[in-house]
């Protein structure tokens, strides 16, 4: 599930763990992100520290893995991809994106980081992954929001489980409070709202207010954004 950062992709990620048939890894490539790029964020050092940093190796990991359960559950944040890491192994797996409105991101994110760009919160290079798969198999993935999952979680869940060939499990509609074993080390600066929730819960539309800066990110965002929400959309009609 290819997401950026503040997108609910946490919950998503609680969601498939609690099939009871699902190994996930989380965020896999962070550490090498971190690392490449020195950016300093919450934990940057014991991150690296516990973590491969070999975009190589990682990308083998997540396409060669022997795991235990019958699904493999990846998420991923687009924004950890390098332009010259061979997308190749993707196609080794199914591939979903997650997309969230600019401004909730951006808003939120601000929280942790002080100081990012456009290419911090992943929307520009989900693009690119998508328009790489599509290019490669001639068929568009599957595009959700997380105010799909939010609004409605069993119809959405339901289409994400028919667009990568299993079955929905009743099971993924809520998930334990608290931290999960496989929660990268970082979970205890970014999971904190997740660690709180047992489902997905619609708080509903709110107003919220931008900084200039916040804004001038958000309106790069958008173009990418766009191209994406048009494709969930399009997955979004009724079938005839």
């Amino acid at each position: 599930v290819w997401s950026g950062p503040r997108n609910i992709s946490t919950s998503l990620m609680r969601s498939f763990s609690n099939r009871g048939d699902c190994k996930v890894m989380d965020e896999p490539f962070y550490g090498a992100y971190l690392f490449k790029t020195r950016k300093n964020h919450p934990l940057r050092d014991e991150i690296i520290k516990t973590m491969s940093t070999d975009y190589n190796e990682i990308a083998k990991k997540c396409s060669e893995e022997k795991f235990s359960g019958q699904i493999l559950y990846q998420k991923q944040m687009a924004h950890h991809i390098f332009p010259s890491l061979d997308l190749r192994f993707l196609d080794r797996m199914h591939n979903i994106f997650l997309i969230r409105k600019p401004e909730y991101v951006v808003r939120s994110f601000n929280e942790k980081v002080e100081s990012f760009e456009l290419e911090d919160i992943g929307i520009k290079q989900q693009l690119r992954i998508f328009k790489y798969l599509f290019e490669k198999t001639g068929r568009a993935p599957f595009v959700c929001s997380s105010s799909d999952l939010l609004t409605d979680p069993e119809g959405t869940l339901r289409k994400i489980c028919e667009h990568v060939g299993i079955s929905f499990n009743k099971n993924m509609l809520a998930w334990p409070e608290g931290p999960h074993p496989d929660d990268g080390i970082w979970g205890k600066i970014w999971y904190q709202n997740t660690n709180k929730s047992t489902r997905f819960i619609n708080g509903g539309s709110r107003k919220i207010t931008l900084t200039a800066y916040q804004k001038s990110i958000v309106e790069q965002a958008y173009p990418y954004y766009h191209e994406l929400d048009a494709i969930r959309k399009f997955y979004l009609k009724p079938s005839n």
